[in-house]
Order: structure tokens, then C-alpha cells, then sequence
């Protein structure tokens, strides 16, 4: 939704990223998968999931960005949230994954909350829409 306004390069690194997040509690759910797909087609990279370079490490992830500008911070740390929702569980590993993106973003406790508080709106707005709406 908000990739658009990454850099190329932040795109790239920002669905390595997705990746590794969604393989954090050792379950790789459909839906996942398929949101990242989602994620390609909208930075309009001709990949799909399987097609992901994953030869970064995390931490080499998580040093690049902790350079990016405050938004671009935001944004990832927003679809990230959003990602490890999208099966409908949001279990420990995931919780400790999206608090350890944080941390290494240098993100404050205050843009970190706002940003966990706007992401559980949105899903639940798409909850909704997709129960009410799309069924």
C-alpha cells in the first residue's frame, strides 16, 4: 500500500526483509506468500516470492536501514506489522521480530506505538471490508 514512496534500492531490500519476517515462526502461511507477491506487482518488480534474493543477512538488513529516513522507516515497519497479521496470528516470534525491527531502526516507543496502533486499524478496517464486502 505504501511501498511506492520507497526508494528502488529500500524496495529490493524492504521484500528481503518480508521474507525472512514472514519465515520467522517457521511457518510460511499462503497468505503470506501471496501478500508479498502483492508486494512485487506494487513496486513493479517482475518477481514473485520464490524469486526473492535472501542472501542478505538480517542484521545486514536491518544496519542498511536504520540509514533510511524517517518515513521510509515508518513505511516498513508498518507493512511488516501488517504482514505478520495476515494469517490471523500474531504469535510471539513475529511479535519479537516486528519489536527487534524496531529497536534496530532506532525507532522511538512513541512512532513505534503509533505506528502498531494505525496498523491494527487498517487490518481491521480490511477485516471488515473483506467479511462485509467481499464475500
Amino acid at each position: 500500500m505504501l511501498l511506492c514512496y520507497l526508494n528502488e534500492k529500500a524496495k529490493e531490500e524492504f521484500l528481503m526483509l518480508a521474507v525472512k519476517a514472514a519465515a520467522v515462526n517457521g511457518v510460511i502461511e499462503k497468505a503470506e506468500k501471496d501478500l508479498i507477491d502483492e508486494y512485487c506487482y506494487e513496486v513493479k518488480l517482475p518477481i514473485k516470492y520464490d524469486d526473492i534474493d535472501l542472501g542478505t543477512s538480517l542484521e545486514e538488513l536491518f544496519d542498511r536501514m536504520r540509514n533510511y529516513e524517517l518515513r521510509s522507516k515508518k513505511i516498513i515497519v508498518f507493512e511488516i506489522i501488517c504482514l505478520l497479521h495476515i494469517d490471523g496470528v500474531f504469535d510471539e516470534d513475529e511479535k519479537n521480530f516486528a519489536y527487534d525491527l524496531i529497536h534496530h531502526l532506532d525507532l522511538s516507543e512513541e512512532v513505534a506505538q503509533d505506528i502498531f496502533n494505525v496498523a491494527e486499524n487498517y487490518i481491521d478496517v480490511v477485516t471488515r471490508v473483506n467479511e462485509s464486502i467481499l464475500v
